[in-house]
């Protein structure tokens, strides 16, 4: 609230009847570039992968409906924001195959363990109809 407040009375805010002021692209990207300078970030930061970022990784990840993310981003026709919905198909989809690997892992320990416990089982059997007379189980 204190930042609206600050910028309330400015001129080109109160002229074009905006909240905040917005800064010309290469001005953002500029300031991108500086914050990213600070922070040792060795990608490039522009402002249309930081609307990308907030479009995919932000909004659309978190369950924001594509309808809204349209309507922050500004788009008039749904199917550009679309795109970064494809985006996050993608994901979905490489996410998924990581889990079957890991699913693949985990049924490959399973079976081992399983044959492991069968075998001590056997072993224990045996050896307790040999030395003891009588079945484990």
């Amino acid at each position: 609230m204190q930042i609206i407040a600050k910028y309330k009375d400015y001129p080109k805010c109160v002229n074009e009847g905006l909240v905040l002021p917005v800064l010309s692209n290469q001005k953002m990207n500029c300031y991108l570039k500086e914050i990213a300078d600070a922070c040792d970030i060795k990608q490039n930061l522009t402002f249309h992968l930081s609307r990308h970022t907030f479009a995919t990784t932000i909004a659309l990840t978190n369950g924001v409906p594509i309808e809204s993310v349209s309507k922050m981003l500004g788009h008039v026709d749904i199917k550009t924001t679309q795109h970064y919905a494809k985006v996050i198909d993608t994901k979905v989809s490489q996410d998924m195959k990581k889990l079957r690997r890991k699913r693949r892992s985990f049924e490959r320990l399973f079976l081992f363990i399983l044959k492991y416990v069968y075998c001590i089982g056997i072993i224990l059997t045996s050896f307790n109809q040999i030395y003891i007379g009588y079945p484990l189980i």
